[in-house]
């Protein structure tokens, strides 16, 4: 475990026995915030965005963006332009 872990571990265990919570030693409460660390990481790739996707088309102007939605190269594929407003 980090050094963080540790300290919020004892922390942990110093606030249940405060509390009355007499059962739990240090390596449950170890185990416990080993486990809340992995829950964020689970959260954080679930909740992140998908990476941009670039242009599905073959239309490719000579300056690298999409003929048909003008994306530039490496940007996310955008709705395709109308003709001339």
């Amino acid at each position: 475990m980090s050094g963080i872990s540790i300290i919020m571990a004892g922390a942990l265990q110093r606030d249940l026995l405060a509390r009355g919570v007499r059962h739990l030693d240090l390596s449950d409460c170890e185990a416990i915030v080993a486990r809340m660390f992995d829950s964020i990481h689970i959260i954080e790739r679930r909740t992140r965005p998908a990476p941009a996707r670039r242009c599905e088309t073959e239309l490719v102007a000579s300056d690298g963006s999409c003929e048909a939605c003008g994306a530039a190269k490496g940007e996310t594929c955008q709705k395709p332009r109308n003709g001339p407003a």
